[in-house]
């Protein structure tokens, strides 16, 4: 194994929103945010025209548009930086609805009333979200945001945004809300993991990303270079659900896999990005000569036996992990066949590492390709 390289790039934005819209041909100078509809109910009031209209072929959004949906049922489009939004129950009329905008090196959202859950990956773009009551701002975050007449309240399911008005600020982490009622700054946050259950999850590709069916299908065979390594399931320890995978470590050596590799076959689309996610939780996890490293090692193309004997990797890196609380890894790679292998292990290194690691949360999901051309 070689080519290892610190750092993960730029990332993709994901934004599920609970209120949304749609593009057209508009030819208007101001800046504009290209949309891609993902389902059939979109609409999208016109500034220009003050008509509404479906959406259901790309084009692009300007700032003075407001999207929304028709009947209950959840809209979905694709927009800029591979962000994905999902909308529900919100009107698209003058007032109304979800506006979006670009600013600089910030993806703006307008909302006017509802509810809008953005999730984002895109480590060089700020996503902010704009209510009556306050601007809800972070980078790389998972949260909810609604919006009544007299108050708008924020949960945040991973990450950490700022919550600001005239008024005050306020941090807002994992597992906290906050909420600003109309003339007062927002509250100190809370715990609060309601938006947990209301905010699902993007398709996943692996089958039991999170230990909730026991092992299978992932391995339990502990593979040590050297030293003692020992895999079980835990349920006092985990992110979320109802366990993780904890990795028992004691002078262990270099390209140890803590996770057997695994496996998943006719799920990719050869040409397409794809992003890779992973939870971690460390505990006094050290090399003989510093603080304990994780890498990652992916393997795309049509496999047949183990890919590390007949592929090249498309994707590998190692990173500083995190003590004492649950942190997130992502990286993105471009598919080269359809079937893709990973492992998570310790890097290359002449030190043996000793410590606890729990594994949690793993997701994979394609990122659908978009081309700015303004019309």
């Amino acid at each position: 194994m070689n080519g290892y390289y610190i750092g993960m790039g730029g990332l993709p934005a994901l934004i599920f929103c609970a209120a949304l819209g749609q593009a057209g041909n508009d030819t208007r100078a101001e800046p504009s945010v290209e949309v891609r509809p993902l389902s059939t109910n979109l609409r999208c009031w016109r500034g220009v025209s003050e008509r509404t209209e479906k959406l259901e072929q790309p084009g692009f959004i300007f700032e003075t548009d407001h999207l929304g949906t028709e009947g209950e049922e959840a809209g979905r489009f694709q927009t800029e930086g591979a962000q994905l939004v999902v909308l529900r129950g919100v009107r698209a009329a003058k007032e109304e609805g979800l506006s979006l905008s670009r600013r600089e090196n910030r993806l703006v959202l307008r909302l006017y009333k509802g509810s809008v859950l953005v999730q984002s990956h895109e480590s060089d773009v700020d996503v902010e979200v704009e209510t009556q009551h306050g601007r809800v701002t972070g980078k790389e975050v998972y949260f909810l945001v609604t919006v009544a007449d007299d108050a708008t309240q924020i949960s945040v399911i991973d990450g950490k945004v700022t919550f600001s008005n005239t008024l005050g600020s306020v941090d807002v982490e994992d597992g906290m809300s906050s909420r600003a009622s109309k003339g007062q700054q927002p509250t100190v946050a809370r715990e609060d993991d309601s938006a947990k259950g209301a905010a699902g999850e993007p398709e996943n590709l692996i089958p039991n990303p999170g230990f909730e069916q026991g092992l299978p299908p992932w391995s339990a065979r502990a593979e040590p270079r050297s030293g003692k390594l020992t895999l079980r399931l835990d349920r006092d320890v985990r992110r979320r659900g109802g366990s993780s995978l904890r990795v028992s470590l004691e002078n262990t050596g270099a390209l140890s896999r803590l996770v057997p590799m695994r496996r998943v076959k006719k799920v990719l689309k050869p040409g397409t990005r794809y992003l890779f996610r992973l939870y971690y939780r460390v505990e006094d996890f050290k090399r003989n000569q510093g603080n304990g490293q994780l890498a990652v090692v992916i393997w795309t193309g049509e496999l047949k036996q183990d890919p590390g004997e007949m592929l090249p990797d498309v994707f590998n890196d190692r990173w500083d992990t995190v003590e004492g609380r649950w942190a997130r890894y992502d990286c993105v790679f471009k598919a080269t066949g359809p079937d893709i292998a990973f492992v998570v292990l310790l890097p290359e290194d002449p030190d043996a590492t000793s410590g606890t690691v729990w594994l949690d949360d793993f997701l994979l999901m394609e990122i659908p390709a978009m081309n700015r051309k303004q019309p």
